[in-house]
């Protein structure tokens, strides 16, 4: 029988989003993305996340949630999961302070 336990993805380890990833990894496995390689392994290792080098990585999750600095770099992160293959139908949770319709709306 399939497994149906949720894939998820966290990206954006600084002192919030770590927080936030290890809360969710105590429910389930989450794989985590950040900028720094090192943030990556610090997580793993404190909390036993699962890791991704590449952020395109996350695009096979089933919900994804971001805690990023910017809106600038919200919107980066969702054209980079889209662009990945994000599916349709994934739960996007952004975290990040703004809009969160502007974080996935392409266009200005």
């Amino acid at each position: 029988m399939a497994s149906s336990a949720l894939r998820c993805g966290f990206v954006g380890l600084g002192n919030m989003g770590a927080q936030l990833a290890n809360n969710l990894q105590r429910a389930g496995a989450v794989r985590v993305w950040d900028m720094s390689a090192e943030a990556v392994a610090r997580h793993a290792d404190a909390y036993g996340t699962g890791t991704t080098a590449e952020l395109q990585d996350l695009a096979d999750s089933d919900v994804v949630a971001l805690c990023v600095p910017s809106l600038k770099q919200s919107r980066q992160v969702c054209e980079t999961l889209v662009e990945g293959g994000l599916a349709a139908g994934t739960v996007l949770i952004d975290h990040t302070s703004g809009d969160p319709f502007l974080s996935w709306r392409r266009g200005p």
